[in-house]
Order: structure tokens, then sequence, then C-alpha cells
């Protein structure tokens, strides 16, 4: 490089950087960084955002069923600390792998990240059929979607999924023992 493009793309780049840093913009080295004392886990997301997922043959409301339980979730008292905001967005459309019997642990979603999706929680709803083969008798179970690494040793899961039965999915069980605890909120203190 000469000596003038040295002279001339230097005070360009520092100028650059000073805008990105005065407008919030992430450099690409940037990333999601895990913030405990927020509900939302991570420190790209802003608000709840929830996704349905749905598998098999399931009737059609699941998303509106479960913007119906976190209405309703939304008089916990955690849920100003949480920082959850006024209204959660729910969406349709996160891709859940069901790789076989739900147990504790099984992670249903893409797993260790460094860029959490901007989803707190993930519903994933199944049919009957679907439901008596991965969760066996049970009318729901809480399982990761995704973790992120937060030091060598120590990996926490920043999005959590609800694997739930169709027919469980407005009922009151789901809402205080499955979708309450799925935000980080203690079932037992609403």
């Amino acid at each position: 490089m000469t000596r003038y493009a040295r002279i001339v793309l230097y005070p360009l780049a520092v100028a650059g950087l000073l805008v990105a840093v005065v407008l919030g913009v992430r450099t690409p080295e940037s990333h999601a960084e895990f913030v405990p004392d927020s509900g939302l886990l991570v420190s790209t997301r802003d608000a709840l955002r929830v996704c349905v997922d749905t598998h098999g043959a399931v009737p059609g409301g699941a998303a509106e069923q479960v913007a119906a339980a976190l209405g309703t979730v939304r008089a916990h008292p955690q849920w100003g600390a949480a920082r959850f905001g006024d209204v959660p967005a729910v969406e349709r459309g996160c891709p859940a792998t069901l790789p076989g019997p739900l147990v504790r642990g099984t992670v249903v979603g893409p797993g260790l990240t460094d860029a959490p999706s901007p989803y707190r929680t993930v519903v994933v709803v199944l049919d009957e059929a679907t439901a008596d083969r991965y969760l066996g008798d049970r009318p729901a179970a809480l399982l990761p979607y995704e973790l992120m690494r937060v030091s060598d040793h120590v990996v926490v899961t920043v999005t959590q999924a609800v694997a739930v039965r169709a027919g469980a999915l407005g009922t009151a069980e789901f809402t205080k023992d499955y979708l309450t605890p799925a935000l980080g909120l203690d079932p037992s203190a609403g």
C-alpha cells in the first residue's frame, strides 16, 4: 500500500468505526453474550419471542393457543423482572428435530450455537400418534433447543423447548407446568 493510500484510507476506516460505534452497529467479531439476570438470556434479544412448530396432523390454531396461554402467563409476578415486554411475539416455523423418545436432556433444536435465535422458547406441537411415539403417555416435556457456551466448562440452555400433545395445548396444566417454566419463570410463584 502506498503512503498516499494509507493517509487517505486510515482516516476513512477510523471514521467508519466511529459511526458504527455511535449507531450501535455490531461488528463481525461481536456476538451474543449470556445475560443471566434477564429472562431473555442473551444480549441479542430485546423482547420475548416464541416460535411454534407442528409435527403430524395437528389441527390449525396451535399458534393462537400458545398466544392465549402466553396472555395468561403474562400475569405472572416475575414477568416484569424477566424483561419480556408487553406483547410476546408468537411465530410459526422454527424447525425442531425429533431424534427419538423425548427424555430429559434430548436436544430438539440446533444445539450448541454462538448465535442464538431470537426465540426464548420454542413450542413443538405433536399430533396424538406422534406424541405417543415421542412422549409416551406424558402430556408434554421440557427440552433444550439451543445451548451456548459461557466458559470453557459451562454450557447453558438459552432457548427452551416444550414438546406438547396438541390435545394438551390449551390446558391449564400446559400453561402452568410447561410453558411457564419454559420461559424461565417459577410455576409455583404464579
